[in-house]
């Protein structure tokens, strides 16, 4: 159950990516049909993922969990949650001064920032799937 769940918050945080980070590459090599059809296809896996749980709990003969519908509620809500936006705002600089440096070429934006830059990513993507898992874990020990 616990690895669905930091599965889920992971997919979460990825569409958080899309929205903020690949979001600013849209252009004539990717188009805004392709960035619809990346956010499809990822809430697609969303869903799939919490139905798969949903029925992973509902199988569990021991599962005294609580009502799954208010975990699906809090991941529905949580598909929003755009994680600390100082630190964000702050990454999303260093991706503008990227493409200022190296154009709209995705790739070599992200493999051309410094570690600290990346650092700050991964720091407001892993806050992203640490509130979405402590959420879930505190709608259990209810």
């Amino acid at each position: 159950m616990a690895n669905n769940i930091i599965y889920i918050a992971n997919l979460i945080a990825l569409m958080q990516w899309y929205l903020h980070v690949r979001s600013r590459f849209i252009s004539d090599n990717f188009s805004d049909v392709l960035f619809d059809g990346l956010k499809e296809k990822l809430n697609m896996a969303i869903d799939e993922r919490i139905k798969k749980l949903k029925d992973f709990c509902k199988n569990q003969s021991d599962f005294s969990g609580p009502d799954f519908h208010e975990i699906e509620e809090f991941f529905n809500k949580m598909r929003l949650n755009e994680g600390d936006r100082s630190l964000r705002d702050i990454f999303l600089k260093h991706i503008d001064s990227g493409i200022q440096k190296s154009g709209m070429n995705y790739i070599s934006v992200i493999k051309g920032l410094e570690n600290k830059s990346s650092e700050l990513g991964t720091k407001w993507l892993q806050e992203i799937v640490d509130r979405v898992t402590e959420g879930i874990l505190h709608i259990s020990l209810k």
